[in-house]
This record gives structure tokens, sequence and C-alpha cells, in this order.
């Protein structure tokens, strides 16, 4: 059973780490397990958001020393901040047409497929001990309702 679709991982992860594949393809089920085809995304940022909060608590402490009008600091932090914050989000969610993905993900690493509550357009997977973990965010063309019921089939009770 095959169904097409995009995969769209979001820019920061939720409750979930998004797995790292995004752009068109398809999931493919079989006894086995679940075929995920699709491409790369850029690697996560995540790293630079929490460079963004550091340099933000030790700016602030630098720049509350009296050196500057207060106005002054709070604007220099903001806008280092909100620097380091975009360019952490930037093209994240996209992917790398000349990396394709292929995952072959076995039944009893699939911990859970749902219709994500936050977008009901979309089927998340969320996959456990199995590299990389995390979630796929799979946005089919058939109804997510529809997907979700005929994988429900594959996973193991």
């Amino acid at each position: 059973m095959k169904f097409e679709g995009l995969f769209a991982p979001p820019k920061m992860g939720n409750l979930h780490v998004p797995i790292p594949v995004a752009g068109p393809g398809f999931i493919e089920a079989s006894p086995e397990q679940l075929v995920v085809s699709g491409f790369a995304s850029p690697a996560g940022k995540s790293g630079l958001i929490a460079l963004a909060v550091v340099a933000l608590i030790i700016g602030g402490g630098i720049f509350s020393g009296g050196f500057l009008p207060q106005w002054v600091s709070v604007g220099i932090l903001v806008a280092i901040t909100s620097a380091i914050v975009g360019v952490g989000l930037k093209g994240s969610g996209k992917h790398k047409e000349d990396k394709p993905m292929l995952l072959n993900i076995p039944w009893d690493k699939i911990k859970k497929i749902e219709v994500d509550p936050n977008q009901t357009e979309m089927v998340l997977i969320i996959v456990k001990r199995f590299k990389p973990k995390g979630a796929i965010y799979f946005k089919p063309q058939a109804s997510p309702k529809k997907v979700c019921t005929e994988l429900f089939e594959f996973l193991p009770r």
C-alpha cells in the first residue's frame, strides 16, 4: 500500500523532534516495514536558538552595568537575539533536491501513527529505537484519516 504526498517537518519541533525528511515523496507499507522516500532536509539549527538565549542572558548582564542608556541596551540585545534566531530558522523545513532519502523502518520501531492535532491535514509517524528517531510529518494526497486507518493494520499489537 503506497501513499504519495509531501513531507513537511516544522521549522521547530513541537512535542516531537522532526526526522529530517522533506519535500515530495511517498510512504509504502509492507508486512515487514514502512518505506519512507523523500529528500534530506537541511540540518536543524536549534543550537543557534540556544546561543541566542545565552547571548541574551550574558548581554543583559553586560549592558545592565550602566554604560549605555537602558533603552539602547535593550535594543541592541533584541537585535542580536533576533539575528541569531533568524539564522537558526533560515532554511528549516525545506528539502535538498539533490539528496534523496530512503528509510526502511520496521513496524516494531514505530510507536504511533496519528493525524496531527495541530495540523489536521498532516499525518505524524512517531519513530522510536531507530536512527533517526523522532517524528515524520507527512501530508498525504489521500485523506489523513484513511492513511492512519490503513497503516494501523500493520502496527504490532
